[in-house]
């Protein structure tokens, strides 16, 4: 049975803490981790280098929140920076480390009725491991 919240834990696998958020406005857009570099050479030719990723995807997950939950999840990941993460949502589980250190708010305009009166909007960036 797929799950309607967001569930984020760490330190994988010995998981200390659990913060519970609401479904992310934009769900997972996910994609693979590889690199394609074009270097042009002095004769005037090109070459190409893929750096490949083994099958590691990012996702990436926007949310709304109000000002007190924002701020519970930036203690969150700033307690745990470096450490490996785990998600479930949706009767899927993906462990991986958080990209964006610290996370970054942007202002979404009052939000009458949620603690704080205020909504925030970030993003949640992380890399399969």
């Amino acid at each position: 049975m797929a799950t309607n919240y967001f569930l984020i834990r760490a330190p994988y696998p010995a998981l200390a803490s659990s913060m519970m958020l609401p479904s992310p406005r934009m769900g997972n857009n996910q994609g693979l981790n590889a690199e394609v570099t074009v270097i042009r050479m002095m004769d005037g030719s090109r070459r190409s280098i893929i750096k490949k990723s083994g099958n590691k995807s990012r996702h990436r997950w926007t949310f709304v929140l109000s000002r007190d939950k924002m701020e519970e999840v930036e203690d969150f990941i700033l307690r745990y920076r470096g450490e490996t993460f785990q998600v479930i949502w949706r009767g899927r589980e993906v462990v991986g480390k958080v990209n964006l250190n610290p996370v970054e708010f942007s202002g979404e305009g009052r939000a009458n009725g949620w603690p704080g009166d205020e909504a925030y909007e970030t993003t949640i960036e992380m890399t399969e491991v």
